[in-house]
């Protein structure tokens, strides 16, 4: 099981109602993780800096095409992220009406789809994508799809382990 879902919280200490930056990494989908160093170019900013890891490569958007891996468990990894935020936030001097999410490459494709997704309406008030979302969200091309499955196969039969 992955745990990846621990908020990164950078807060001024006399924050109290500033508005939030909720950061999403990028690289491509497949590796990467908080970059702490981002965060000190806007604490002395009265903001609240947030980022989260979320699940990657295959643990977050592998498929089976069916209810049994649906798939994007990344991108709803953001999701349940925003709403921990929108309930626990003013806890550390954060405005949970006031969340801006920022991405850079798959972190700015996040942000677009988080945009466009049902399941983080109302999370956030702002986006800002800083990304080719074309390039990063361009579909796989068929024989890695027929890999992506054969692995998820190979995982349920030869290891009686579902993913």
């Amino acid at each position: 099981m992955e745990h990846c879902l621990y908020p990164h919280i950078y807060t001024p200490a006399s924050a109290r109602d500033l508005p939030v930056v909720f950061h999403i990494h990028g690289d491509f989908f497949s590796y990467g993780s908080v970059n702490l160093d981002e965060a000190k170019y806007l604490i002395d900013c009265d903001v609240v800096y947030v980022s989260v890891n979320y699940r990657l490569g295959v643990l977050g958007f592998l498929s089976s095409r069916d209810h049994v891996v649906p798939g994007n468990m990344g991108l709803k990894d953001q999701s349940m992220a925003l709403r921990w935020v929108r309930d626990n936030i003013r806890d550390c001097g954060g405005d949970p009406g006031r969340v801006t999410l920022t991405g850079v490459d798959a972190g700015g494709a996040s942000v677009h789809l988080q945009m466009l997704s049902p399941m983080s309406r109302g999370l956030f008030r702002h986006g800002m994508e800083v990304a080719d979302v074309v390039k990063c969200m361009k579909t796989l091309p068929a024989e890695k799809v027929a890999y992506a499955q054969a692995f998820y196969q190979l995982e349920i039969e030869n290891f009686n382990c579902a993913i």
